[in-house]
């Protein structure tokens, strides 16, 4: 039987994601795609005084909303890598002229909207800044002509955990700093360009800081249902309620950084500090497609903590790669080391998809194959000693098959990019 031949990609009725646009390498460029998931979002009333005094402060209601910690089901989605830049809401605005500045309606924002725009331009030298001065109905109609939507509130809080569990912010339990995230501390009193502060574990940019971020859920008490697909049809013109706000800003305390904390504005609110980023539901929804991705997220953390062990646990037996014209069945142990010693004398800046993953699975699941497209941005010693900043892109395909119920790596076909088209 030809496996490989039978692999196919499972798909939901077009009903079910209204609005949303085909998923391709195209549409999906610099999105990270999430595993689906069941997570504990919020926290609980009773830890309200112990975070009072982590936080050194006196007001319990600012922790109230995040309250009753609850379980909550979200499934895979893709997520824009960083916030929605203003050179990207440029070219939204110029395709679509009802939404520019002396055209959108007067119900539709504050009388603020781009405010910082000039002749239908934005600020010179701000093309990579995140877009300001939105409205919630201007963020909508953004994510709905690139075929997307504004995440749910389920999903923008799993998605910032970045893989973590039970922890404060996106990179963990360590409290914000100047290189962290771009926050009330950092004195620059203003939004930074997208992605200068390290990704989370999804690779995802700002999820704390730069500026807080629309989501499409209406601001309700926990627990609730997600209302998310009301930014992926013509009914959010109609949207009168105070919409979900998260991430914090430029301005904010190490408290509105939290991946728990919440906020609220009114639709027609656009104001200096607030942004947004888009979403996608992916039409794989399989629990053998998160166990994948787990894996593929697993192994960018494997290369940020320097640990070949980890990924070489996930190889197959029989594991064979195939690399620059060469077929290899390489020793376990030897290779292993290998890898540690090229992690050993690297620091890893970024190991991120450049377009997701994609993801076949077999009609019986018991064979798979990824397709990865990557950065990766390090630095390493040269033949002089000194530390240099080396960029390559890879593109690779792994196969997986099944063993004892788990997925395991059986071959990896590698190439690497020329230099022309990094």
């Amino acid at each position: 039987m030809n496996c490989i031949s039978r692999l196919s990609l499972t798909l939901v009725c077009a009903s079910s994601v209204a609005a949303q646009g085909a998923v391709t390498p195209t549409t999906t460029a610099n999105m990270a795609l999430i595993p689906g998931a069941t997570f504990e979002m919020g926290v609980e009333a009773g830890d309200i005084p112990k975070l009072m005094q982590k936080f050194g402060v006196r007001r319990a209601e600012l922790f109230q909303e995040e309250t009753p910690k609850h379980k909550i089901t979200v499934g895979s989605f893709y997520l824009d890598r960083t916030e929605v830049t203003n050179e990207q809401f440029k070219r939204f605005v110029d395709k679509n002229p009802s939404w520019q500045k002396d055209k959108i309606p007067a119900n539709y924002h504050n009388g603020k909207y781009l405010q910082q725009w000039s002749n239908g331009n934005f600020p010179a030298g701000q093309d990579k800044y995140p877009v300001t001065f939105v409205s919630w109905y201007a963020a909508a109609a953004y994510c709905q002509t690139q075929g997307k939507r504004l995440p749910t509130e389920g999903e923008w809080e799993y998605a910032a955990r970045g893989g973590l569990s039970g922890k404060e912010f996106p990179w963990g339990d360590e409290m914000p700093d100047k290189a962290r995230a771009n926050y009330s501390a950092t004195g620059i009193g203003g939004p930074t360009a997208v992605g200068v502060y390290p990704a989370n574990g999804y690779g995802l940019h700002d999820m704390s800081g730069n500026v807080w971020e629309f989501l499409a859920d209406e601001w309700s008490k926990y627990p609730t249902a997600n209302s998310g697909n009301l930014s992926t049809t013509p009914d959010f013109l109609k949207v009168t309620t105070r919409r979900a706000l998260r991430g914090g800003s430029f301005g904010g305390s190490p408290i509105n950084l939290r991946v728990t904390y919440r906020d609220s504005h009114a639709p027609e609110n656009a104001v200096e500090h607030v942004g947004f980023r888009c979403a996608m539901s992916s039409p794989l929804q399989s629990e053998d497609a998160n166990e994948l991705l787990r894996g593929h997220y697993a192994a960018r953390a494997a290369h940020f903590n320097h640990d070949a062990k980890a990924i070489y646990a996930d190889f197959a037996d029989d594991f064979v790669s195939v690399d620059a014209g060469q077929v290899k069945m390489p020793d376990r142990d030897a290779g292993m080391k290998r890898m540690q010693a090229y992690f050993d004398a690297s620091t890893f800046l970024e190991w991120d998809d450049i377009t997701p993953p994609i993801i076949r699975i077999s009609d019986d699941a018991t064979m798979a194959y990824v397709i990865n497209h990557k950065k990766v941005r390090l630095l390493a010693k040269d033949k002089a000693g000194k530390m240099q900043e080396d960029i390559e892109v890879f593109a690779w395909v792994a196969i997986y098959k099944k063993v004892d119920g788990r997925w395991k790596l059986a071959s990896v076909v590698s190439t690497r990019t020329p230099e022309v088209d990094k």
